[in-house]
């Protein structure tokens, strides 16, 4: 299960990942968009100004069995927005996105 930060909705999610973001190392400008209410680990990232968000989960899987089909209108209508606006597909995109970079080994 994930919880949505921004709503406190708690959807039921398709998984298959070993891993997790470190939320410490959370980029300027992007913030938690879904943590996992068993372990509250990081289960998404959004932009806060850019229309960019990230999940790490299937949306698509269906798992509770339409719990996240929100996920697809919401990013549909912002595209839409964004095209009735002028706004150009790459207008979002100029500036890379960089993190500090750490090697760590696992046994």
């Amino acid at each position: 299960p994930a919880v949505d930060l921004t709503t406190g909705k708690c959807v039921i999610t398709s998984q298959n990942h070993g891993y997790a973001l470190d939320d410490s190392r959370m980029p300027v400008g992007w913030d938690r968009f879904y943590v996992n209410a068993n372990d509250g680990s990081n289960e998404g990232i959004r932009h806060l100004e850019k229309p960019f968000r990230s999940v790490q989960f299937h949306p698509e899987a269906k798992g509770g069995p339409l719990d996240t089909s929100h996920l697809f209108a919401e990013f549909v209508t912002q595209v839409r927005a964004m095209k009735a606006a002028g706004v150009p597909a790459t207008a979002n995109i100029a500036e890379p996105i960089s993190v500090k970079q750490s090697v760590s080994a696992t046994a």
